[in-house]
């Protein structure tokens, strides 16, 4: 089936004429793109460009992942041609873009533009935050915590676990023993022997071996830790090289969110290692902290499936400025939010809101039937 979807793009550039629409071709005919404006947009706006795909699809299930994958390339091309970002594409909207048709088949989908905090900050884990402080004052320590946190925050899977990989590498070299080791034979990993001066060679640990160690010494007593140890380095050595963690997801014994997980819970094991527990201002109390077993960064999107009209135009050549508006709303603790974080209440009391037109939508002309 022929499918629509509204997309709008967070981006640095946007149309010098706001009332311009251009329409750009994938080569091989995966898709027509129409760009234009963000008309819901204000001069601040993170998400300045609106993007109207039209392509191909078995269904409208899966509609919002497929039109996220499809748009990658234009992104990718968008960037490269003019040095500006291009990124964090949110699906607003999909039509089943049959010609024809006077009553469609649609998904309306619905991000959060603000964040739902928990209720868990308490005075202990602040009290706590300020003995990590004290017994993490080096260089290292604060280094290795640093790419702790920016992997927490990361929203991308993959700069999750480059960030986690960062810290685990700076503990590691930290805690790296000084004396020298024997080099290993590839094949069985035994000690290789020198015939010639009849002796072992010796040499300094490598780096990879320093992480090794690190990994299996915080590793969980039950794990694999060659496995564990050859699974994390090949996801590192596929990102260095520039692919997706995806692109080898049928070679690994996990899934990718399961691997870093594991990586997150192997840094912050390997931070505690460094603390210096001498200037811990309150040794004799307990510190209260928590460890997620689950660090990825979710999005919750709301979909609505519906059967609905344009407001106007020509069947034949359907156009998504025509689409009527459907406002989702979150409820949270009993209150009734938008998804930009406002509360409904807010906006007029008592009774059903009123109806709102689309900002992006022209004058129809006669209303549907």
């Amino acid at each position: 089936m022929k499918v629509a979807a509204q997309i709008h793009v967070n981006s640095s550039l946007c149309l010098a004429d706001d009332g311009a629409r251009h329409t750009v071709s994938e080569p091989s005919g995966a898709f027509v793109a129409t760009i234009s404006n963000n008309p819901d947009a204000g001069p601040f706006a993170r998400r300045a460009l609106q993007v109207e795909m039209v392509f191909d699809a078995p269904n409208l299930d899966d509609v919002r992942d497929l039109a996220l994958d499809k748009l990658v390339p234009l992104l990718n091309a968008l960037a490269f041609t003019t040095g500006a970002s291009f990124s964090d594409p949110v699906v607003i909207q999909a039509f089943d873009w049959t010609p024809g048709l006077t009553e469609r088949e649609a998904r309306y989908f619905s991000s959060p533009q603000a964040s739902i905090s928990t209720k868990e900050l308490s005075g202990e884990l602040l009290a706590t935050s300020e003995r990590v402080m004290a017994i993490h004052a080096d260089e290292v320590s604060r280094s290795a915590m640093r790419w702790y946190r920016l992997g927490l925050g990361a929203k991308d899977l993959e700069e999750q676990f480059s960030y986690f990989w960062y810290a685990v590498e700076i503990v590691a070299e930290a805690l790296k023993e000084s004396g020298k080791i024997a080099p290993k034979c590839p094949q069985c990993a035994a000690d290789l022997f020198c015939p010639k001066c009849n002796s072992v060679p010796m040499r300094r640990r490598f780096g990879t071996e320093a992480i090794r160690d690190l990994i299996c010494s915080v590793a969980p007593s039950e794990a694999d830790t060659d496995e564990l140890v050859q699974t994390l380095s090949k996801i590192r050595n596929t990102l260095q090289h520039g692919r997706s963690i995806s692109s080898i997801s049928d070679r690994l014994p996990c899934t990718k969110e399961q691997a870093v997980n594991v990586l997150s819970r192997i840094a912050w094991r390997g931070i505690t290692r460094l603390a210096d527990q001498n200037q811990d201002p309150r040794p004799r109390e307990a510190m209260v902290m928590i460890q997620s077993d689950d660090v990825i960064n979710r999005g919750l999107t709301a979909g609505v499936q519906v059967r609905t009209q344009l407001t106007g135009g020509d069947p034949q050549e359907p156009d998504l400025r025509f689409a009527p508006a459907i406002e989702i709303s979150l409820v949270v603790e009993g209150t009734n939010y938008t998804f930009d974080g406002s509360k409904l209440d807010d906006r007029g009391k008592g009774g059903a809101q009123p109806e709102r037109k689309h900002p992006s939508q022209p004058d129809p002309g006669s209303s549907p039937g």
